[in-house]
């Protein structure tokens, strides 16, 4: 009886053990985990050296170069202040302007428009030279470009306008140069255009609407 009873009490006594090291394994576990910084499968990752930005009413969601400037009160006067469009502007820095004919108020930009039938392009634009339809990422677009020039000032914008339900959102690529030939021989190059065609396409990627709520 004495035999049975000590053989039961070390039973109990390595259940106990094995309970206390198996809940400080899992604590343990748990704390490594958190501090490790390891995103878990369902977290959102963005690519370095871009932020993403959601809009004040979490109408969409976008990524953008972490070097430029939000502007989120942003209206677009072109049209006149009877046409004025309401947006968020995304200001390339001067950083990437020196030494180039790129100018400041180059940027791009989300609008957004209400409408009760076409969602068009060339309703951002105050003339328009092309005009076409594509379809990107599953989203059907209208896009129009527009060039516009004065005292040795260019002004070229793109537009691609996609609609969701009376909502008309405008995409806009604003780019503001000046005449290479109005500087000294030397001091001033041609911009990279392709460079900013291509934050332009990443930009207007990853433009995504949010559900209402």
């Amino acid at each position: 009886m004495t035999y049975t009873k000590t053989i039961i009490a070390i039973f109990v006594l390595l259940l106990i053990v094995g309970g206390v090291w198996y809940v400080f394994d899992l604590k343990n576990n748990a704390i490594s985990t958190i501090s490790s910084g390891t995103p878990s499968p369902n977290e959102e990752t963005i690519e370095e050296g871009y932020k993403k930005y959601s809009s004040a009413n979490s109408a969409f969601s976008v990524e953008y170069p972490e070097n430029y400037a939000v502007n989120d009160r942003y209206v677009y006067m072109a049209l006149g202040p009877e046409k004025a469009i309401s947006g968020v502007a995304f200001i390339i820095p001067e950083a990437l302007m020196t030494g180039t004919n790129l100018s400041r108020g180059s940027y791009m930009s989300i609008e957004k428009r209400v409408v009760e039938k076409d969602c068009k392009a060339a309703d951002f634009l105050n003339a328009t030279q092309t005009q076409n339809d594509v379809v990107e990422n599953g989203r059907n677009y209208n896009v129009a470009t527009s060039q516009d020039a004065g005292a040795g000032n260019y002004y070229d914008e793109t537009v691609f306008a996609s609609a969701e339900g009376t909502d008309c959102y405008g995409i806009r690529l604003f780019l503001h140069t000046t005449a290479v030939d109005n500087y000294e021989p030397g001091t001033i190059k041609e911009f990279d255009r392709q460079q900013f065609i291509a934050a332009f396409n990443r930009f207007r990627s990853t433009f995504t609407l949010l559900p209402k709520k």
